[in-house]
């Protein structure tokens, strides 16, 4: 029926509450579930699509936010002419002075234009590939981290390659955030345990209990 079709006009205050999550939820669950979130807390976590959970003291996940920005990365250092600007293999680790730059240079300038600005570093100026794909990384916190961080006493937890959340975590503090990087030991485990408590729950619910 027409009154279901979604309007235009309605589209972006629609869009600015919409979101997926599929399984990340486990992980917030076992965090909870291991003590480290009892007041609640953020996850973030920085994967192929860079994700924001909010997680209350109930261990419920109340706010979801979801962005594309894994995936833009690797389509821009593997399919436009910033490509060949950049590493190949990419570094380990980042170098953090470029990756500032990048932040400051997406806040300033858009996202966009900052990655534009890889090929520039490459062509006007005395730098290496290695400073450039921090640049580029630089560029995506820069754009995201306003969108991610929640309010300052919340705590946040971020999970991913821990090269990037270390890098992560050290421009999230200098804007007021409490973020610590999650041992990814602890994530698989926090993982584990939400299963486990699961699989509890359904045999308890299947026995009547």
């Amino acid at each position: 029926p027409a009154s279901d079709v979604l309007l235009p006009q309605d589209a972006a205050l629609q869009m600015a509450h919409a979101d997926l999550v599929r399984g990340e939820e486990l992980l917030c669950f076992g965090l909870a579930l291991g003590g480290l979130m009892v007041q609640g807390g953020t996850v973030i976590s920085l994967g192929s699509h860079w994700k924001r959970l909010d997680v209350d003291a109930n261990a419920a996940l109340i706010a979801s936010r979801s962005a594309l920005t894994g995936e833009l990365l690797a389509a821009v250092s593997g399919n436009t002419i910033v490509a060949e600007s950049l590493p190949h293999p990419p570094p380990d680790a980042l170098d953090e002075p470029w990756v500032k730059a990048g932040a400051q240079a997406a806040q300033e300038r858009g996202l966009a234009r900052a990655f534009y600005e890889i090929r520039l570093l490459a062509v006007t100026a005395s730098t290496r590939p290695e400073h450039r794909y921090s640049y580029m990384w630089g560029a995506a916190f820069g754009a995201d981290l306003p969108h991610l961080l929640p309010d300052p006493a919340v705590p946040v937890f971020v999970v991913g390659r821990e090269s990037l959340c270390h890098v992560f975590v050290k421009l999230a503090v200098l804007r007021g955030a409490t973020a610590t990087v999650l041992n990814p030991g602890v994530a698989e485990g926090s993982f584990r345990l939400s299963c486990l408590r699961l699989l509890q729950l359904r045999d308890d619910w299947g026995a009547g209990r």
